[in-house]
């Protein structure tokens, strides 16, 4: 349930590296990287299991962590343990089939949030100069795109803000 660090994994790739291919019973399928969220589906090799445990898959999140005086280390979470995080690639999904439990909430919570995220790319795709948008938790807004490239916006006062996508929570 802890933390495990170790010197020899001296950087974000060699800890990866240890993490997808040092395991004897567990083979890994597909993986993603995202940040310091190693994703992974993991399939169950080892000969000595119960048949109905043999090739049984299952998804496992990786939060990476480095410090200075440690190296790098890692957390393990299983789908299982319904993971607070919802950066999970969907994909997975059809990989592994749902174990129930904290699982199928969790879940939902990742088609969710890629919904919303894949609604809020559209919406900053489509930004045109002119256009009305209120700023998430933010304030001046609303605000008026006055230039795409790089983003910014203007409160009507004379003053402009640079802002990043993630600052734009809706159109006005």
């Amino acid at each position: 349930m802890g933390w495990l660090y170790s010197h020899t994994w001296y950087d974000r790739k060699t800890i990866v590296n240890h993490l997808l291919n040092d395991d004897t019973w567990h083979k890994p399928l597909k993986h993603r990287l995202n940040g310091n969220h190693l994703w992974v589906v993991f399939e169950n090799t080892n000969p000595e299991m119960p048949q109905d445990a043999k090739h049984k898959r299952y998804i496992c999140l990786f939060l990476l962590q480095g410090d200075r005086s440690y190296g790098w280390g890692y957390k393990d979470i299983t789908e299982s343990m319904g993971p607070c995080e919802v950066d999970c690639p969907v994909s997975f999904f059809d990989l592994v089939p749902d174990p129930g439990g904290y699982a199928t909430a969790w879940r939902e919570r990742v088609r969710v949030a890629h919904a919303k995220k894949l609604e809020h790319d559209k919406l900053i795709r489509s930004l045109q100069c002119g256009v009305m948008v209120n700023l998430r938790n933010r304030k001046p807004s609303p605000l008026k795109i006055v230039q795409l490239k790089p983003l910014r916006g203007s409160n009507g006062n004379g003053f402009e803000y640079r802002l990043s996508p993630g600052m734009i929570d809706s159109l006005a």
